[in-house]
């Protein structure tokens, strides 16, 4: 007999950095790493964060098709134009490819919410 076994939701987990960070005001880049798994497919790994003062913004990153991806991001934050002692929070999802019933994200399972920040000078 067939056995039917539910969809799960994708999992996805933020290896890099372990801790939240502060950035150098003059590189301002943060390398993030990942790795993100789904029982039948992966259909998209994203960066959600918010800067201060701003709407959440997601952005796509590059990841490998199948089950499981590992991947890595040089995520330039100059953009966001962080000030001394002000910080960006963010974390990953990671979407299904599920065509039948419409794609589940990450939801609960999503990479833990970190910060970044630019140290104050003294």
């Amino acid at each position: 007999p067939l056995k039917l076994e539910a969809d799960q939701p994708p999992q996805i987990r933020l290896t890099a950095p372990a801790e939240e960070i502060e950035v150098d005001p003059s590189k301002q880049q943060v390398t993030l790493k990942y790795d993100a798994t789904d029982d039948y497919g992966l259909g998209a790994v994203e960066l959600v964060f918010r800067g201060p003062g701003q709407e959440e913004k997601r952005l796509p990153l590059k990841h490998d098709e199948g089950r499981s991806a590992k991947g890595s991001y040089a995520w330039d934050v100059s953009s966001l134009k962080l000030k001394p002692g002000q910080s960006v929070n963010y974390y990953l999802e990671a979407k299904d490819n599920d065509a039948v019933a419409g794609a589940k994200n990450s939801g609960n399972g999503f990479a833990l919410r970190r910060m970044i920040s630019v140290p104050v000078c003294r």
